[in-house]
């Protein structure tokens, strides 16, 4: 059959690759863990991290660790084929294959000096105390707002200065005023008006005449306005006496209502100043923490581990297909497989990318869009069978070559 085609070389096993990327992320995040924990020390107290491990214990993925030992192996193989440099593919490590296992653990251990110490026993113990004397006001509390508020000894409120009759005051008032001035005024116009008609009669005036009219007309003009005086002063002081008495009302009022004011307030404040202690005792018994300087983050990166692999599983596979491309090449020029094998094609499924499902042949066996392995992305696409196809339905239209591909005869397919 000519010479002996290369075999492929073996894909990287999914599950190697995914728990050597975990096992990587794994001691990545152990890594940060350690840069991250930085003790402080304080002239109050230190700040100390101490490292601790679970009790979870470590099991171990046997299969997955031969799987990963025979990929190695044929690995190892194909790349001594192809001439590569096999002893720089890596050994798989048993540590990689740890599941669950014993991570770290770590407990924060704040430890104050000697004189804060002493201080913070001083401080709790004090808060103690008061904590202990809130507890034991319960009761009062608990009485002291059991019941409602008792304001029956409150003064009543003033919602109007008084209901007494102002107009009837006010013309007693000016009555009054006016009765005192006249009691004035009547004997002293009596007495004048006595002697004026004397005078007027000595004049040889006698009533009736116009001098004793006139001169009796200006003396009761003068007596009027006396009287009228007399009214309006009445009127005035009743209105003052007036505006007095309600002033005298309004602050009786105001100061009623200020000593109810005064009532609500210090019930209230006494209702209130239990719970006021209670409250004053309970906040002075809080624990304080003390406080430290945070700390910067520092981060490591993961390594990406699956990429390395990939690439260079890529690498060995383009130098497989170089080698197929040219000892298919030879192997068609030398014409040696002759009859059936002239006619066949190489068709193994392996060997074949971007495959596109399209129909099938008057046989019944499926047809396909496809690319070799070795070709570029953006050549054009073959169309034709998978010879894993074909060898379940006419098994004798394949040749199964040297190297474990297979061949299509493809005058056999119809």
């Amino acid at each position: 059959m000519g010479k002996k085609s290369p075999a492929a070389p073996q894909a990287p096993d999914p599950q190697v690759t995914a728990n050597a990327q975990t096992a990587s992320n794994v001691k990545t995040a152990v890594a940060n863990a350690d840069l991250n924990r930085i003790n402080q020390i304080t002239p109050q107290g230190t700040l100390t991290y101490e490292k601790t491990t679970n009790a979870t214990p470590v099991s171990f993925d046997k299969d997955a660790y031969a799987a990963a030992l025979k990929n190695w192996g044929e690995t190892s193989l194909e790349a001594q084929k192809l001439g590569l440099p096999w002893d720089k593919v890596p050994v798989p490590d048993a540590n990689d294959f740890k599941i669950g296992g014993e991570l770290p653990q770590y407990t924060q251990v704040i430890k104050l000096s000697p004189e804060q110490q002493r201080l913070y026993d001083m401080t709790t113990q004090g808060q103690t105390v008061l904590g202990q004397s809130a507890l034991g006001m319960a009761d009062r509390i608990k009485g002291q707002y059991g019941s409602e508020l008792d304001l029956s000894g409150a003064p009543g409120l003033a919602s109007r200065v008084s209901d007494q009759d102002y107009a009837q005051q006010l013309k007693q008032a000016q009555d009054a005023i006016y009765g005192k001035q006249t009691a004035f005024l009547d004997p002293q116009f009596k007495q004048d008006q006595a002697l004026l008609e004397s005078k007027l009669i000595n004049q040889g005036l006698m009533p009736g005449t116009e001098a004793y009219t006139n001169a009796m007309g200006d003396f009761n003009r003068a007596k009027e306005f006396s009287y009228g005086q007399a009214r309006d002063s009445a009127v005035q002081m009743g209105n003052a006496l007036q505006n007095q008495l309600f002033n005298q009302k309004l602050s009786g009022a105001n100061l009623s209502n200020a000593a109810r004011s005064q009532f609500l307030q210090e019930a209230f404040a006494k209702r209130g100043q239990p719970l006021n202690e209670f409250s004053a005792l309970l906040n002075g018994s809080q624990v304080s923490n003390p406080l430290f300087n945070s700390v910067p983050v520092t981060g490591v990166a993961n390594t990406d581990t699956m990429a390395p692999t990939m690439a260079a599983y890529q690498g060995q596979l383009n130098q497989y297909n170089q080698k197929i491309g040219k000892q298919n090449a030879t192997t068609s020029a030398i014409g040696q497989l002759g009859g059936m094998a002239a006619a066949a094609a190489i068709s193994d499924i392996r060997l074949k990318k971007d495959i596109t499902p399209m129909g099938s042949t008057s046989t019944g066996i499926p047809t396909y869009t496809f690319r070799y392995n070795n070709e570029s992305d953006d050549a054009p696409l073959r169309f034709g069978v998978m010879a894993q196809d074909v060898e379940k339905i006419i098994p004798e239209a394949v040749i199964t070559r040297d190297d474990g591909f297979k061949m299509v005869n493809y005058a056999m397919v119809g």
